[in-house]
């Protein structure tokens, strides 16, 4: 006798607030000044989420240390009374310790002109680096966001 389910099983790809928070902080520590985009890609073996701007007054160890850096405070402020961050920056170490049970881990590469995040799809298949391919499956570009407090009657970019 063959037993067989037909319920949905369903399997993460991105462990976590991983992609969330990778999300966030591009928008968070973007220098909106450069004429440049948020981008992110779906590959087969991962999520890049590129961000302009390097690192603001910090090292990569120092975020990987939690250090509380970002150069939009007022954006920050406002994501952080939605409700959308806790302002405290836990989003690479929370990011880093989704990821611990797994084999595969996030990979950070800042730039004086960019940071690039790698979040590893826990769903692929096993490749070698060599054989992850160029393309993406998805691309979403996102236009440098625009925000606006109303103060005395006057509009004042955020």
């Amino acid at each position: 006798m063959i037993r067989s389910s037909f319920e949905r099983k369903e399997t993460i790809s991105y462990p976590g607030a991983s992609l969330r928070e990778m999300v966030l902080n591009a928008f968070c520590h973007a220098n909106h000044y450069v004429r440049s985009n948020i981008k992110i890609e779906f590959f087969p073996s991962e999520c890049r989420v590129t961000s302009p701007g390097g690192i603001y007054h910090a090292t990569l160890e120092d975020l990987l240390d939690g250090i509380q850096t970002y150069r939009n405070p007022r954006l920050v402020n406002v994501f952080d009374k939605l409700g959308l961050i806790e302002n405290y920056g836990t989003g690479i170490p929370r990011t880093l310790e989704a990821y611990v049970p797994f084999d595969e881990k996030p990979l950070f590469k800042p730039s004086d002109n960019s940071f690039i995040v790698r979040l590893p799809n826990l769903n692929s298949p096993q490749r070698k680096q060599s054989e992850r391919s160029p393309y993406p499956v998805a691309v979403y570009s996102v236009d440098s966001i625009e925000l606006y407090m109303v103060s005395e009657g006057a509009i004042l970019p955020l």
